[in-house]
């Protein structure tokens, strides 16, 4: 399901195909060769007048020509530089609990988003998140596990997948306790 402006546009685009019979990129060229010169407005209302397109369909359309960049993804490396600006005091607890989740198994997948850095293999099982400019909070899927004044309900932090959180505030911390959790997360998501 999407979760964002992203998101969305990228189901819009991949539904094109099926829903009109054609690409984005087909679409965009016949826009650049046929449209009629005018305002975003005049061709959104062209695309939906001649070509029957919906309004969202055809203003994608349209911002794939005049806007190129806004369909971008930007790298994992400017991701994470955006999240932790003001923060960097706890880079190094990230890089090293990066380190340490990538280790569980070649089937984990990183995908650093605006806020958090999400872990998954089928599932999502953990998350980081520069909290603060001195902690990171490590939100893990373990349904099962009892709560610790360590390891703590998740609360509202994260996904409705996330069941609790632990905090770090030192790279001390990532010690055989925690690379445990972090193991029995992987595992559950194995699960499904």
């Amino acid at each position: 399901m999407p979760k964002g402006p992203g998101d969305m546009r990228a189901a819009m685009i991949r539904n094109l195909p099926e829903k009109t019979g054609r690409t984005i990129r087909q679409w965009a060229e016949l826009v650049r060769s046929k449209a009629p010169a005018g305002s975003r407005k005049e061709r959104i209302a062209w695309l939906q007048r001649e070509h029957a397109l919906g309004h969202g369909q055809a203003a994608i359309v349209v911002d794939w020509v005049d806007r190129p960049e806004i369909f971008e993804e930007p790298d994992a490396a400017t991701v994470v530089a955006s999240m932790l600006k003001g923060k960097e005091g706890i880079r190094p607890i990230l890089t090293r609990l990066t380190s340490v989740i990538e280790e569980l198994g070649d089937d984990v997948t990183v995908e650093p988003r605006q806020t958090y850095v999400a872990f998954s293999r089928s599932r999502q099982f953990a998350l980081l998140q520069a909290s603060t400019a001195m902690r990171l909070d490590l939100g893990l899927v373990l349904p099962a596990a009892r709560d610790t004044p360590r390891l703590r309900p998740a609360g509202s932090f994260g996904s409705g997948r996330i069941s609790h959180r632990v905090s770090l505030a030192h790279e001390d911390e990532i010690d055989g306790e925690l690379t445990g959790w972090l193991r029995d997360a992987y595992d559950v998501a194995a699960r499904g």
